[in-house]
């Protein structure tokens, strides 16, 4: 049968060169169906319809695309103000839009509401609201042609100046942009030769006249395994009829993809055969704004056009859409106010600046891009998406902190690793995450605490020439905003839409798993850099004099506290609530169950820097309702000094990263002498420290390694750092790692130097695990990973920081299996986790020379009053053998032989225990014992 779309040819449409499989929508759409028939007119219409735009050269761009035959040819059917479903267009135009705030953009809009601040859905659009007490003018910008493969800054923004007067309420800069509002819409899908424009109705509305002109414009791109066209198309509901079907071609290549464009001028009748149309109302809106479209559209529809072996079914909607989309449009702000930066203030309205409230950031696609290293990173949205689907059997695992063993982990580097075995679309994702939760529950783990995952730049050090410009953050701790999940741990590039939706992907399998998910936030200090090189993206020049920590009788320069050229302003009562506001946005949108703080003692100064005894900020986090099922942890330092293990104010909530735990350890285990005492202490959950006022046991973060510093292997073979290769001269990364390199510095074939540090590391492993406290233990050390003596590696994208799942099988059935066999031992003893303090009952210490100096054994027995299976352990960091006594078991009881660190695998650790009867046991220097009564 002919096709009344494209006369004398067959139902299978063809381009007459090729074939083509698949027709897919794109976002690119380059010249108007209704551009006029001059360059003149074009500039007229443009004025007419009010678009201001924060770049000149899209105008210029249509002059290059489109040709005067075709701008003749379109002026034939060009809309007519004078009739369209019988309204006149210029009287709906006043009717429904009425300019605003002196501003001549063609939108409908209003004043909107200063709360809450960021982009939300209100009743009537779309409202923007953001805070800036010192600003004299805020300007909203929305993308056009937003962001396309390749290009990584918008290419066009369509601003609004926003009124003090009317768009403004005390601090709170604010406006409602009304969302896409449908007018006529229907969905008809039945067989080819019965599909009539004219059918086209809904309740209430007018029907479409029989006779339309369709202007589209066609993109194909070749591909390597197939090609696809694009279609765009702008229909025009009009009182002409023409008589005559015309077909206009201009033909334009694209150097970088090989494109071909189309347009073509095509009179629709009243029965017309097309292919298998499907519309995407988000995209279609969009490209609205990106087509630079304005309001005298009347009507139009984009189809997107699926061909496949001639096949031929028919199914369309046609929208009339005036506003926003409810998702996708990229947002940002121009600020300007005073510009005296000895005052405080760093306004710069040259920049597009992120919105601090941003929900979602759209940056570069893919982690480490440095073809795209200048990305600007702009707010985006997404109303129109149903709520994720948590499950009807979903329920968060509350665990109780003293049943917690954590896995400090980073999302990128678990498997960004080749060896990881996964997709390279899904390397370093949260699906990644996903993926090897197996992993995780052999271990034995039932918490991860992540680096940083809300949105950084991990290429900012490659701003600006200097010695750490070959760098890539992959720790992540240098955060642009507070909201937003990082973008570019989506898989394939996906996007903020995308990691929003697999981050709570992974969330959920998480959760469903048995394994509670604690983030690790950065809120002393962002990305925007110092006062020698600032990088200026949303606080600084949103309003810099309330954000940041200043010294004002120093030229306003920043305080630094953090070490990262800027301090956060936490107990401002601004910067104190957007704090709370991001706090509870991860509850209750991500379901997080917890957050430990980096560099705490910053939220305990005040605006001027100094200490406060009580600050506001971290007691407002400890008595807010929302996060009162979560865990709050502390990292009780900075790098002003202000050192708070023990003493971070806590209102008997707040848990600490015990530092004092992983120095001691580590001094003990590598034969300092003068701390047997203090071992002692520090594994019987650091009473000294917390026993005050309602405080517990599990209120001590107990770890030997995170990730900054040395891992476990690299504390038992390097005495020094060895940093070299971070740029800075090995002048970064701390000194005081208490290390000990067992005889060799680095890498060794010495067997003995080996099997010393095998032991090592397992006599740190055992001692965390049965330690009263909370334990945590670093991703890959389970293993032995290595960063050959770096122990500040957060700039190496590399295997240096990538989780090596080669390395795991091969070690799998020594040191793997220790570490999960370690783990299920404290989950299956209640005595080692107890949630009160040991008292003289609960524990023996076989001790009576406490004040020894040089004494480097210590042996007790952990007594289980309830069930008899009492625990006796002996540590030996001395380098020779000690013959210890051992008590008499229980009653009824015997001792079994459960781990001898100076055995090889299995027999140093045998679930079920070895028989034990000698009233002594020999212990290995550098080794330690641990006996269990059983009957």
């Amino acid at each position: 049968m002919e096709s009344v779309l494209f006369p004398g040819r067959t139902q299978a449409i063809k381009h007459p060169c090729s074939s083509f499989s698949s027709l897919s929508c794109r976002n690119n759409v380059r010249f108007l169906a209704s551009m006029p028939s001059s360059t003149s007119r074009l500039r007229v219409l443009r004025n007419e319809m009010g678009l201001r735009f924060s770049k000149a050269k899209i105008a210029s761009r249509w002059q290059r695309i489109i040709s005067k035959a075709c701008l003749d040819s379109l002026e034939r059917y060009m809309v007519k103000p004078g009739n369209v479903f019988g309204h006149s267009v210029e009287e709906s135009l006043v009717e429904k839009v009425t300019p605003m705030l002196g501003t001549d953009v063609p939108l409908k809009y209003s004043p909107g509401l200063a709360f809450p601040l960021g982009a939300s859905e209100a009743e009537n659009g779309i409202n923007f609201a953001i805070f800036s007490r010192h600003a004299s003018c805020v300007t909203l910008c929305l993308s056009i042609f937003g962001r396309e493969k390749g290009q990584e800054i918008c290419d066009g923004m369509v601003e609004i100046a926003l009124d003090p007067q009317k768009n403004k309420t005390g601090d709170v800069w604010h406006i409602c942009v009304e969302v896409s509002t449908e007018v006529l819409s229907e969905v008809t899908s039945r067989r080819s030769s019965d599909v009539a424009l004219g059918d086209v109705t809904r309740e209430g509305r007018r029907r479409l006249p029989r006779h339309d002109v369709v202007f589209f414009y066609m993109r194909r791109r070749h591909r390597q395994r197939s090609e696809a066209t694009s279609f765009f198309f702008f229909l025009y509901a009009t009182s002409i009829s023409p008589k005559r079907y015309t077909e206009q071609y201009i033909e334009m290549y694209h150097s970088v993809y090989h494109t071909v464009l189309y347009q073509r001028i095509i009179e629709i009748s009243v029965r017309y055969e097309i292919a298998y149309l499907e519309f995407n109302i988000a995209r279609l809106n969009f490209d609205l704004y990106r087509a630079n479209f304005p309001l005298i559209l009347n009507c139009f529809c984009c189809l997107k056009y699926v061909m496949h072996f001639g096949l031929i079914c028919s199914a369309y909607i046609i929208y009339i859409l005036i506003g926003l989309s409810r998702s996708g449009i990229l947002y940002g702000y121009r600020i300007d106010g005073p510009q005296e930066k000895e005052q405080g203030h760093g306004f710069d309205n040259s920049i597009v600046l992120l919105d601090p409230y941003a929900k979602l950031v759209s940056g570069r696609k893919w982690f480490g891009d440095v073809a795209n290293k200048m990305s600007k990173f702009l707010g985006t949205y997404d109303f129109e998406s149903m709520p994720f689907d948590w499950g009807p059997d979903y329920k968060l695992p509350n665990i109780p902190e003293t049943d917690l063993v954590i896995y400090e982990m980073n999302v990128r580097a678990f498997t960004a690793d080749e060896s990881s075995g996964l997709d390279p679309d899904v390397r370093g994702s949260y699906l990644g995450v996903i993926e090897k939760i197996p992993h995780l529950l052999e271990l034995g783990i039932n918490a991860v605490e992540l680096l940083p995952v809300f949105e950084f730049d991990e290429l900012e050090f490659q701003r600006y020439q200097n010695p750490r410009d070959h760098m890539i953050n992959t720790w992540g701790y240098s955060t642009l905003n507070f909201f937003a999940p990082m973008s570019r741990y989506a898989s394939a590039g996906g996007g903020p839409l995308v990691a929003s939706h697999e981050f709570k992907q992974m969330v959920k399998a998480l959760h469903n798993a048995g394994i509670e998910v604690i983030l690790d936030v950065v809120y002393n200090h962002t990305n925007e850099a110092n006062d020698r090189h600032p990088y200026t993206t949303s606080f600084r020049g949103t309003d810099n004099k309330v954000y940041y920590m200043l010294d004002l009788d120093n030229g306003a320069k920043y305080l630094n506290f953090s070490g990262c050229g800027n301090t956060l302003n936490c107990n401002h009562p601004v910067v104190m609530e957007l704090i709370l506001d991001s706090l509870r946005h991860w509850v209750n949108e991500y379901h997080v169950d917890g957050f430990r703080f980096d560099l705490a003692s910053i939220l305990c100064r005040g605006t001027d820097g100094s200490p406060l005894n009580s600050p506001p900020l971290v007691k407002a986090i400890a008595k807010d309702a929302v996060l009162s099922r979560c865990k709050i942890i502390a990292e009780p330092w900075d790098c002003g000094g202000l050192y708070l293990v023990g003493k971070f104010p806590n209102w008997d909530r707040w848990a600490e990263w015990n530092g004092k735990y992983r120095d001691d350890i580590r001094r003990f285990m590598k034969g300092d002498c003068g701390m047997k005492g203090t071992f002692a202490t520090r594994i019987s959950g650091s009473a000294d420290l917390y026993q005050v006022n309602k405080r517990k046991p599990q209120h001590s973060i107990n770890f030997v390694i995170a990730h900054d510093g040395f891992t476990l292997y690299d504390l038992v073979s390097y005495n020094f750092k060895h940093n070299d290769a971070n740029g800075e001269g090995g002048n970064d990364g701390s000194n005081d790692n208490f290390s000990w390199n067992c005889g060799v510095e680095g890498e060794t074939d010495d067997v003995d130097v080996i099997g010393l540090r095998s032991r090592q590391m397992k006599n740190f492993h055992l001692a965390l695990m049965i330690s009263q406290g909370t334990p945590m233990m670093l991703m890959g050390d389970e293993y032995g990973h290595t960063r050959y003596g770096n122990n500040n590696s957060y700039g190496h994208d590399t295997s240096i920081n990538h989780f090596q799942w080669k390395q795991l099988e091969e070690r799998r059935g020594g040191h793997f299996r220790f570490f999960c066999e370690m783990i299920k031992f404290r989950h299956k003893h209640p005595i080692l986790r107890r949630d009160r303090f040991l008292t003289k009952s609960d524990v023996a210490w076989h001790e009576d020379n406490w004040s020894n100096h040089e004494s480097k054994f210590l042996a007790f027995t952990l007594h289980d009053d309830q069930f008899g299976g009492d625990i006796y352990l002996a540590f030996n960091a001395h380098d020779y053998y000690v013959k210890a006594a051992v008590p008499s078991p229980p009653h009824k009881k015997r001792w079994h032989r459960v781990v001898d660190t100076n055995l090889e695998s299995p027999k140093d650790f045998v679930p079920e225990g070895v028989p034990f009867s000698d009233t002594s046991y020999n212990i290995a220097s550098y080794s330690a014992v641990l006996l269990e009564a059983k009957p």
